[in-house]
């Protein structure tokens, strides 16, 4: 017994080497194998690392200068708004040219989507509201921006259509929103308009 022990002892360091050598194996081949993998994930990476100090802050700035700040008791700047509108508007042209392409319709012309693509393209639409900023005649509104941008718009449409009709369904509230504060901003015209023309009948009565 003893010198079956002895042996089995002196043989386990061999074993446990070439065990670990077999495992080393088997890690490096499964590196070459997940090669593909890592380049596709590193361009989801890529593509959210450039997007949090582009069109992220861009348009969150643009939509918070422009309209969200009234709601949430600050105070709206037209000088802010297009300091962020221009910003937003280079970072859609690196969209339009670098990060998408013809051959597939989602960021890095990837056949398909990512969460780079679903959080980028949140931003951009959410932009929607600026139809309710009292300086919407100054400012592009989202149509606008994305008229001479066709990648984009075909980009949005192909993530808008992965889950319809939840998508139409979430993205209404924003709709809605914009609309009621555009219809009240055109009350308020109308409103001032119809007091001023009050004001000067009364005035030339006298």
């Amino acid at each position: 017994m003893t010198v079956v022990r002895s042996q089995l002892l002196r043989k386990r360091p061999r074993e446990d080497r070439r065990e670990g050598r077999a495992e080393e194996e088997e890690e490096e081949y499964d590196d070459d194998d997940d090669d593909d993998a890592l380049k596709e994930k590193a361009k989801i990476w890529s593509a959210m690392d450039w997007y949090q100090t582009t069109i992220r802050s861009s348009a969150a700035g643009l939509s918070w200068h422009a309209f969200v700040a009234q709601n949430m008791g600050g105070a709206v700047s037209l000088e802010l708004s297009k300091h962020y509108e221009g910003r937003l508007k280079l970072s859609l042209d690196v969209l339009e040219t670098k990060w998408l392409g013809n051959s597939s319709p989602f960021l890095n012309e990837r056949p398909h989507p990512s969460i780079a693509d679903l959080l980028v393209v949140e931003d951009i639409v959410n932009l929607v509201v600026l139809k309710g900023s009292p300086f919407r005649s100054q400012l592009s509104s989202l149509e606008a921006l994305l008229r001479t941008r066709p990648r984009i718009r075909k980009w949005i449409d192909a993530v808008s259509r992965l889950n319809r009709p939840a998508w139409d369904e979430l993205h209404r509230v924003l709709d809605m929103v914009a609309a009621s504060a555009e219809k009240k901003m055109n009350s308020g015209v109308r409103g001032h308009r119809s007091s001023n023309s009050t004001s000067t009948r009364a005035l030339s009565r006298l």
